[in-house]
């Protein structure tokens, strides 16, 4: 494995980094960690789905795939899960190691920028997150809940847990 380094850079605020020659691809993630509780599960759940929808600087999913397409195709997904009472919800990247490109271009730092973007300053109206990419992606959401009864071995084991 590759070596590990862990440092605190503000309190409670942690940067984990494992480097590895091992694979092409490299992957960034920001984790927030919360007790995991009723009454604010379900909006800690739809906010990175809210956040891919779009910043300041790329309002909407569409300027934010082109600039995703000119980091080689990186891609940037929502992270909700559980550990024990803790709710973890981030942003999760996969993107090309910046070794598999020529000498003078550098994938890392686009995509730490934009994920920095996307949890600092995301898409919004009157202050607020926008009231239209809440909505729709509490819908979207809500059927996949709904949908995974179709799958009984998935649901019986997340009923289980």
């Amino acid at each position: 494995m590759g070596d590990i380094r862990r440092r605190e850079l503000f309190p409670y605020v942690f940067l984990t980094h494992l480097q590895t020659k091992k694979f092409k691809t490299n992957t960034l993630s920001i984790t927030l960690l919360t007790q995991l509780d009723r009454d604010t599960a379900a909006k800690n759940a739809v906010l990175p789905r809210v956040l891919l929808r779009g910043t300041e600087k790329y309002p909407d999913m569409e300027r934010l795939a082109q600039e995703l397409d000119e980091c080689y195709g990186a891609k940037i997904e929502p992270m909700i899960r559980k550990k024990g009472e803790i709710q973890c919800i981030g942003l999760y990247a996969n993107f090309v190691d910046d070794r598999m490109l020529s000498a003078d271009e550098v994938i890392l730092e686009k995509v730490a920028e934009l994920l920095g973007e996307l949890l600092l300053r995301p898409a919004k109206q009157a202050g607020k997150l926008r009231a239209d990419y809440v909505e729709s992606e509490r819908d979207k959401l809500v059927d996949e809940i709904a949908g995974r009864i179709n799958d009984k071995t998935g649901y019986g084991i997340g009923r289980l847990l």
